[in-house]
């Protein structure tokens, strides 16, 4: 992040943080991408029709591709801000051509949760994400075990789903059998 705001913000005179990102260039490479999703987005059923759902997709990832070569190589400003447009395009077009690839070619029995399972990784990575970036600004040995766990806690508590018997060794004898090292248990139930 320093060489970042070296290259693009400008010189404060603070020797604590030598250079800032001013509001207005930090809301114009913000938004940028936004824009351009959304630009993708309303592209995406012309050129999905014209070229069809997969070719659709792949043109779309080019011009993501295009997006982040230039937001990687671009040492000024306008090239930086041409790649978010270019990635925004990208990523609005493949959020729209995605689901109904995945629709029209799934099975009709499992349709449904692929689509879903799709939109639900959406909502969860941004979640992960900022748990991790807070995580990263806080630096790891600051971290408790309680915190390190909180990004699981919405799965299912182990009283709640099968469990695997093991035996207590980590190498298994080699008189016992494979199946013998895993078998099914079923969860205690409380009377």
């Amino acid at each position: 992040m320093p060489y970042f705001l070296e290259l693009f913000g400008d010189a404060t005179g603070n020797p604590d943080k030598p250079y800032a990102l001013p509001s207005g260039r930090d809301s114009l490479i913000t938004s940028i991408l936004s824009a351009g999703t959304f630009v993708g987005a309303l592209l995406a059923y012309p050129v999905g029709d014209f070229l069809g759902r997969r070719y659709g997709i792949m043109a779309f990832l080019v011009l993501f591709t295009i997006g982040v070569a230039c937001q990687t190589g671009g040492t000024t400003l306008p090239t930086f801000v041409v790649g978010r447009v270019f990635a925004g395009l990208g990523v609005g077009g493949t959020s729209c051509l995605v689901p109904m690839y995945q629709s029209e070619c799934a099975p009709k029995a499992i349709r449904g949760a692929i689509v879903g399972a799709y939109q639900w990784m959406i909502t969860v990575r941004p979640t992960l994400s900022s748990h991790g970036s807070r995580d990263a600004a806080r630096g790891a040995d600051e971290l408790s075990p309680p915190r390190r766990r909180s990004v699981f806690s919405s799965l299912p508590s182990s009283s709640t789903r099968p469990r695997l018997a093991t035996t207590s060794a980590r190498t298994p004898s080699p008189s016992a059998s494979s199946a013998s090292l895993f078998q099914a248990v079923e969860p205690t139930r409380r009377a």
